[in-house]
């Protein structure tokens, strides 16, 4: 029993309001989140959760897509327009039917560093 608990998260609705929640007592704070959706649940089922949490007005979404690297909002934009929620999905986003889940892998850089040596034990 104990085992489902701990991968148990509860509902993404839920998750979304605790987010919503920290939100309004932090307005000088963005919130990026990457949705991995490996079990391909539909952008819609996902954008009904943020609409019940009310993140849907606090997210922020790209004039275009994919996003010019030089097009990106600055901290302080996204601050000053209220929408200080990025939100990234992995897989099946959709701009149509959900225009602020941005798709991960034609949004995301990654640096070209990585481990050239072990780490000593």
């Amino acid at each position: 029993m104990l085992f489902r608990s701990l991968l148990d998260g509860g509902t993404l609705t839920s998750y979304l309001t605790t987010v919503k929640t920290w939100l309004d007592a932090n307005p000088n704070e963005v919130v990026t989140l990457l949705l991995v959706n490996s079990d391909g649940i539909l952008p819609t089922v996902w954008a009904a959760s943020y609409a019940a949490a009310g993140l849907d007005t606090l997210s922020y979404t790209p004039p275009s897509v994919p996003v010019p690297y030089s097009a990106w909002p600055t901290l302080q934009e996204l601050i000053t327009s209220g929408k200080r929620v990025v939100s990234f999905l992995a897989q099946n986003a959709d701009v149509s039917t959900a225009p602020f889940l941005i798709d991960q892998f034609t949004n995301i850089w990654e640096t070209p560093f990585g481990v050239s040596t072990p780490l000593a034990r």
